[in-house]
């Protein structure tokens, strides 16, 4: 083969990788539309009225495309709450690792970010609709086990460093406080009469979360 034959097949491959990142980059692009859909139609109608019918109309397309990426409905659904808790995951992830704060620092920041779903009534609606179906739907039961697992890890992980003398045992229950606690009080707050401002419940809830293990100002 000369050197003629050679460069037309390099360029042949070359043509053949470019084209395989195009349609790759289609198709994330086509699955991150559907996701989107699909979070804004199970937060506004919540799972008894969710189909795929209904996300394809959404996302202005037909409902054999998203057939054609997610399969069947609760596949759909699977993928929509793992994308989004998995937002959350990271970002929690990225507060407790990605800076040289003090660890009770790290953990105010995580209330706060918590905190950021009580006042967007998107996010606390998928949440709502998330634990309710959760009650009906093992795969979606699991799903939240799976991500809940990971949160509590970085909890513990912050607990141990501001706490460094209690057990791995110790400060799982400690982190699992820490969770119910924002999660709880998220519920409450939505329904309960009044509005107390974001900014104060924000404080108490830093305050109450550090001293359950006794660092409290």
């Amino acid at each position: 083969m000369d050197a003629e034959e050679l460069a037309g097949e390099a360029g042949l491959a070359a043509d053949a990788r470019a084209t395989q990142g195009v349609r790759e980059r289609n198709r994330a692009m086509r699955m991150a539309q559907i996701l989107n859909s699909s979070r804004r139609v199970f937060c506004e109608l919540g799972y008894a009225e969710y189909s795929m019918r209904k996300v394809a109309d959404d996302a202005g397309l037909h409902l054999n495309s998203v057939q054609h990426f997610f399969g069947d409905v609760d596949a759909l659904l699977r993928s929509t709450i793992h994308s989004v808790l998995d937002e959350f995951v990271v970002r929690f992830r990225l507060i407790a690792n990605g800076s040289r704060l003090p660890a009770r620092d790290r953990l105010e920041g995580i209330v706060e970010e918590n905190l950021r779903v009580m006042v967007d009534p998107q996010l606390h609606a998928f949440m709502t609709h998330t634990w309710a179906v959760a009650v009906h739907k093992p795969g979606i039961a699991r799903l939240l086990e799976q991500l809940y697992l990971e949160y509590e890890n970085i909890l513990t992980g912050l607990v141990l460093e501001i706490a460094p003398g209690k057990s791995e045992d110790e400060a799982r229950v400690h982190a699992r406080l820490i969770a119910s606690l924002i999660e709880g009080f998220e519920v409450v707050w939505r329904y309960a009469p009044g509005d107390p401002p974001i900014g104060a419940v924000a404080s108490q809830m830093k305050r109450a979360c550090l001293s359950l293990f006794g660092t409290a100002p």
